[in-house]
C-alpha cells in the first residue's frame, strides 16, 4: 500500500471510530458482460444507473482497466443504519415492477445482487427473504455477499 493510500485509510478508520458505527452495508444492482453500450441497457431497463462504465476505461483509483461493459444502481439507503434486509427491499421496491424489461436484456447479461458488509463491532444479520429471492430469481439475478470484519 502507498503511504498516501495508508494516511487516507488511517483517516477513514478514524472518522468511522469517531461516529462508533457497528457496520457500513453496500447493496447494489449490477450487470455485467453485454456487448452493447450501457446506455443500452439504462434505455431497456427504464432505470437511471448509479454508475457505468464499458470495457477499458479505467477502474476508479486503479490504473486497471475493466474487462467488460457493466451497469450499477446503489440501493438509495443510509450505508450506516440500513439493513440488509431494508435496503434490499427498498432496491426492489424500485427494480421489481419493471421485471418485465430484464427479460429484453441481452442473453450474455450477468445480473447480480451484490451485498458487501463491514463489521466494525458485531456483524449485523445476513439474512435473505423467501420473497426476495423469488423477485431476485424472477429477473435472473444471483446474489453475492461480501463480508469484512473490521473490529480489531
Amino acid at each position: 500500500m502507498k503511504k498516501k493510500d495508508t494516511i487516507v485509510a488511517k483517516k477513514y478508520l478514524k472518522r468511522i471510530s469517531k461516529r462508533k458505527l457497528e457496520f457500513e452495508i453496500k447493496v447494489r444492482l449490477g450487470i455485467h458482460d453485454f456487448e452493447c453500450s450501457p446506455k443500452k441497457i439504462t434505455k431497456i431497463l427504464g432505470i437511471m444507473p448509479s454508475k457505468t462504465w464499458k470495457k477499458g476505461d479505467i477502474i476508479s483509483n486503479t490504473i486497471r482497466k475493466h474487462g467488460s461493459n457493466g451497469w450499477l444502481y446503489f440501493s438509495p439507503c443510509d450505508y450506516y443504519r440500513d439493513s440488509i434486509d431494508k435496503q434490499v427491499d427498498i432496491l426492489l421496491d424500485i427494480i421489481y415492477p419493471k421485471k418485465k424489461n430484464f427479460l429484453s436484456l441481452p442473453e450474455s447479461c450477468f445480473i447480480e445482487l451484490s451485498c458487501v458488509v463491514y463489521s466494525y463491532k458485531e456483524r449485523p444479520i445476513i439474512c435473505f427473504s423467501a420473497e426476495q429471492v423469488r423477485k431476485l430469481a424472477e429477473i435472473g439475478a444471483c446474489i453475492d455477499v461480501d463480508s469484512y470484519d473490521l473490529s480489531k
